[in-house]
């Protein structure tokens, strides 16, 4: 996780990079998972840094499967996953990095994950998910398709809370032989609906606060607002060509 100073004061003003080893928490206001490292400043949008942070954890945490998630803003087609303090924009000189700024270019992450799975020795990861805003175009999944059986994301604006982890990765700790396909399918189920977090009163205030027009709601009343306009998909690679066909042909 990578923080810019000002976005956020939780656990102290830190806004520098740190990897985390995330353990099972119930405290909602503090991070109690034990820090492993601390990275300093890099750029979050640099595919470089995806490629170091994969291989090491690939590596450091042997699995049968594996699961890359990545969650921030994202701009659909173009890419996402921008670094608010990356010191630079990057080898990629683009119009759109001069009006966004620097930003995890489709390109760049298509690579990256070729490198990914060149240095580990994986033909695919298992799931490959995108918790960002917009990313659910068929470009996207096209470029994803050679690294990932499934792809995860979500066509429309996703709300602040993002994906509902506590509940799918409940999921998993029950059902650890869950494969890829279940565990896709877990993260759409438990998306909005079966988030946990928001059943805590104070935290929901907080998010009703910031996010909806009234001032106060029931857990379900949050879930129902949120729901009228989002979206999330699971999708397996497999399909992905006979799809690009028909819509050539179409």
């Amino acid at each position: 996780i990578d923080r810019y100073r000002g976005g956020f004061g939780g656990g102290g003003n830190w806004a520098k990079a740190r990897r985390y080893y995330l353990t099972q928490d119930p405290d909602l206001k503090k991070l109690n998972s034990p820090l492993l490292a601390d990275l300093g400043e890099v750029n979050m949008a640099d595919g470089a840094t995806l490629v170091d942070f994969a291989v090491w954890a690939i590596q450091s945490y042997p699995a049968r499967h594996v699961a890359l998630i990545l969650s921030d803003h994202g701009l659909g087609w173009p890419g996402g996953f921008s670094d608010m303090d990356s010191g630079g924009n990057g080898p990629h000189d683009l119009a759109l990095a001069e009006m966004f700024g620097d930003s995890l270019w489709l390109m760049e992450l298509d690579d990256a994950l070729t490198e990914i799975r060149r240095r580990t020795g994986r033909a695919q990861l298992d799931l490959i998910g995108l918790d960002a805003c917009l990313m659910g175009t068929i470009e996207v999944y096209a470029t994803l398709a050679p690294h990932a059986r499934y792809v995860v994301a979500s066509e429309e604006v996703e709300p602040d809370l993002g994906w509902a982890y506590a509940s799918f990765l409940m999921q998993l700790a029950f059902d650890p032989e869950m494969d890829a396909a279940a565990l896709a399918q877990a993260i759409v189920d438990s998306y909005i609906f079966k988030d946990e977090v928001i059943t805590d009163d104070d935290t929901r205030q907080e998010f009703i606060a910031e996010n909806l027009t009234v001032k106060r709601a029931s857990a379900e009343d949050v879930a129902r607002l949120m729901s009228a306009d989002t979206t999330l998909s699971a999708v397996e690679s497999a399909a992905l060509p006979n799809l690009l066909r028909a819509l050539d042909d179409f």
